[in-house]
């Protein structure tokens, strides 16, 4: 068995691996909440605030929202001192799948107690999750704008077919 030579990254390939990633992220949440939704019986949204769930889940989806931007802006911050592409594009990447996970884990949550409780209500803030999550798909414009390339590195980037070094 014969291994092939890695091949090198080029900006194309870069944007297609975070738009799977962002997919397979989506891909899971949309999964959970259709086999939940399935398993469901009876949905109805039942507004009783004596279930400490109701006040939790909410602060819990609006706290993962918050902190995902508060971190991947952060971690922005770090990536604005890198001299080369490969390094900046690197560090986003991580950046995004940070601001992914603290996006999904609320949402999950929300589904699970969909599941145990049956109300509806939890199932509407897991969707308005998942919503929120399908406008966060990387786009090549997405990357520079967030990246703050100088004018090299944005022409670097934009010969999309050239392997960045």
């Amino acid at each position: 068995m014969t291994q092939q030579p890695k091949q090198p990254l080029t900006p194309k390939g870069y944007v297609a691996i975070n738009k799977m990633l962002h997919t397979m992220f989506l891909t899971a949440m949309i999964g959970f909440a259709v086999v939940v939704s399935v398993l469901t019986d009876s949905w109805q949204i039942v507004l009783d605030f004596s279930d400490i769930f109701m006040i939790i889940v909410p602060i819990v989806a609006v706290s993962g929202l918050m902190l995902s931007r508060v971190v991947f802006n952060k971690q922005l911050e770090t990536v604005q001192s890198l001299t080369d592409l490969k390094s900046k594009m690197e560090r986003y990447q991580t950046a995004r799948l940070i601001m992914y996970a603290l996006i999904e884990g609320p949402a999950l949550f929300a589904l699970v107690l969909f599941l145990n409780s049956e109300n509806a209500f939890f199932l509407l803030i897991a969707l308005g999750m998942i919503l929120y999550f399908i406008i966060l798909k990387p786009t090549s414009h997405g990357v520079e704008t967030d990246l703050h390339l100088t004018p090299a590195m944005r022409q670097q980037f934009r010969n999309q077919n050239e392997a960045i070094l």
